[in-house]
C-alpha cells in the first residue's frame, strides 16, 4: 500500500507540472510573408510568450528553396515586441527569386525554439489573347516538413484601373495546386495579378510578387442555345428562349430574324440575365418565322452561328424557326386536315410530334402523339357549332440535350 501511494503522488506531481513547463517553450511562428514593389520581403511573426523569463531574443534566418540550412539575415532582435522586419539586404529580390524563411527565439539556455518554415510566393503568368485567359503559376510556398493549419486558402487578385485590387476567386491550400485561371475582363490593356496565402487565424495576409500583363479579350462569350421558338397562344407572336451563356464577362444578346436568306437585326438585349424574346412583329400564323440569337461582352464580338465564324455573311441556313400550321375544312364537313412544316433539325432530329386541340377557348387537349416523321393528322371527333384551335409541339431527339425530348418547336395556333 505504501508503494502505491508513492506512486500516486509523483504521477500527481508530474501533471501538475506539465503545463508549466510546455507554456514558454511554444515557437513564434511566422503569421505572414510580404512581397514588396522592389522585392524586399516583410516577415511578420507570432510575438513569443516569454513564461520562463529567459527571452534573449528574435533571430530571422532565410534560405534559398534549395539551400541545406538557413542562414541569418542579421543582428539579433532583442525587443520581445518586435513582430516584423523587412529583408531588403543587398541582392534580394522576391520578384524574380523565391526565399524561404525561419523564426528563431533565442533563449538564456541552450534550447533554441524553431518555427516552421514558409517561402514566399514567387507568382509568373502569361496571356492567351485568342482564349481570353491570363493562366498564373506560382511555386508552393510551404517546403517539405512544414505545415499549414486547416482552413488555409488561397485569393487570387487583379488590379483594374490603378488601385483597384478585385477578388477574381479564391480556393483551399492544398499541396501542389498552384495555378489559375482568370477570364480577361479587361478589353486591352495592362492589369496587375497578385496572389495571397491567407492563415484562417491571422492578423495578416502572405502576399505574392505582383506581375503586370497586357491582356486582351478576342473571344467571344459563347453561342446561345436556342431551346424554344414557341408561338404565343393568346398573343399569336413568336417567342423566343435561350440558355443563358456561362461567361462571367457576358453583357448581352443580340435578336435577329431571318428574312429571305439575310439577317435582320431586332433588338438588343443589355441585359445579360435575358432568357427570351416576345416578337411582337411576328406573323407566325402566315409562314414559319427564322431566327437567330448572338451574345456579345464587355468586348463584343458577337457570334452568330454555330458553324459560321463572326462578320459572316450567310448564317441563316443555321437558325431556329417556328413551325407553321395549316388546316382544310368546308362546311358540313366532319373532320379537319392538318398539316404543318418540319423542323429546323429535319426527320433525322425530330423525336415525336404531338397534336393539340382547344374547344370553344378552353383547356388544351392532346389529340395524338406521332412518332414517325409525319407532317399531317386528320382530327375526325369534330362536332357541330363548336370552335376549335389546333397547335402543334415538336421535340428533339438530340442525344446531346440533357433534358431529354423537351418541346422545343410550338406551331402557329388554327382555329
Amino acid at each position: 500500500m505504501q508503494i502505491i501511494a508513492h506512486i500516486i503522488k509523483l504521477s500527481l506531481l508530474v501533471i501538475g507540472l506539465f503545463p508549466l513547463m510546455l507554456a514558454g517553450q511554444i515557437a513564434s511562428e511566422i503569421e505572414c510573408l510580404v512581397v514588396n514593389n522592389d522585392g524586399s520581403v516583410t516577415i511578420s511573426w507570432e510575438q513569443y510568450i516569454d513564461v520562463a523569463a529567459d527571452f534573449t531574443g528574435y533571430q530571422i534566418n532565410r534560405k534559398l528553396p534549395a539551400d541545406a540550412v538557413f542562414t541569418s539575415t542579421g543582428a539579433v532582435i532583442a525587443d520581445i515586441s518586435s513582430i516584423s522586419i523587412t529583408d531588403n539586404a543587398p541582392g534580394i529580390d522576391a520578384n524574380i527569386q523565391q526565399y524561404c524563411y525561419q523564426i528563431w527565439v533565442i533563449r538564456s539556455g541552450p534550447v533554441i525554439l524553431e518555427s516552421n518554415s514558409l517561402c514566399t510566393i514567387n507568382l509568373s503568368g502569361t496571356s492567351d489573347i485568342t482564349l481570353g485567359l491570363v493562366d498564373l503559376m506560382w511555386v508552393d510556398p510551404l517546403p517539405t516538413g512544414s505545415f499549414l493549419p486547416a482552413g488555409t486558402i488561397y485569393e487570387v487578385y487583379y488590379e483594374f484601373p490603378a488601385g483597384n485590387w478585385i477578388l477574381d476567386g479564391f480556393f483551399d491550400y492544398e499541396t501542389g495546386l498552384n495555378s489559375y485561371d482568370h477570364e480577361v475582363k479587361v478589353c486591352d490593356d495592362l492589369v496587375n495579378f497578385r496572389v495571397d496565402l491567407k492563415k484562417p487565424a491571422s492578423s495578416c495576409l502572405s502576399s505574392s510578387n505582383i506581375i503586370t500583363l497586357q491582356v486582351e479579350d478576342h473571344s467571344d462569350p459563347g453561342i446561345p442555345i436556342v431551346t424554344t421558338v414557341t408561338v404565343d397562344s393568346l398573343t399569336g407572336f413568336a417567342q423566343l428562349e435561350w440558355f443563358q451563356s456561362s461567361a462571367t464577362d457576358l453583357a448581352g444578346y443580340v435578336i435577329y430574324q431571318c428574312i429571305g436568306g439575310s439577317q435582320i437585326e431586332l433588338q438588343t438585349i443589355s441585359d445579360p440575365s435575358s432568357t427570351s424574346f416576345l416578337d411582337i412583329n411576328s406573323s407566325p400564323g402566315t409562314s414559319p418565322e427564322n431566327y437567330l440569337v448572338s451574345s456579345f461582352d464587355n468586348c463584343p464580338t458577337p457570334n452568330l452561328s454555330p458553324t459560321v465564324l463572326p462578320g459572316a455573311t450567310t448564317i441563316c441556313p443555321n437558325d431556329q424557326s417556328s413551325i407553321y400550321l395549316d388546316y382544310q375544312w368546308v362546311v358540313c364537313q366532319d373532320f379537319v386536315d392538318l398539316a404543318w412544316t418540319t423542323p429546323p433539325w429535319g426527320e433525322d432530329g425530330l423525336a415525336y410530334v404531338e397534336v393539340y386541340r382547344r374547344t370553344n377557348g378552353g383547356v388544351d387537349e392532346l389529340l395524338e402523339s406521332i412518332v414517325a416523321a409525319e407532317y399531317e393528322f386528320r382530327d375526325e371527333s369534330i362536332l357541330p357549332n363548336e370552335t376549335y384551335s389546333y397547335f402543334i409541339k415538336a421535340y428533339s431527339s438530340d442525344p446531346s440535350d440533357s433534358r431529354g425530348h423537351c418541346p422545343i418547336k410550338h406551331s402557329n395556333p388554327r382555329s
